[in-house]
């Protein structure tokens, strides 16, 4: 996703002025999105079963998704 968005803001810089990349762009970020938006994510919180409402962590399944490598 960052890369697509890298590149949607490039198409739009003065230098390059290429309108027809950065509306593609946003049609395949849409596109990403919508396909998240409709995903079932697990549980952001994990529960030890012997335990019965024992917190044990955090789990966040999209961290770093959205991060450059």
């Amino acid at each position: 996703m960052r890369q697509i968005v890298d590149m949607a803001l490039k198409a739009l810089s003065p230098g390059v002025n290429d309108t027809t990349t950065a509306v593609m762009c946003v049609d395949y970020l849409t596109e990403i999105l919508t396909r998240l938006a409709c995903r079932q994510f697990p549980p952001s919180h994990r529960y030890e079963s012997d335990f019965p409402g024992q917190y044990i962590g955090a789990d966040n399944p999209c961290a770093g998704s959205c991060e450059a490598p």
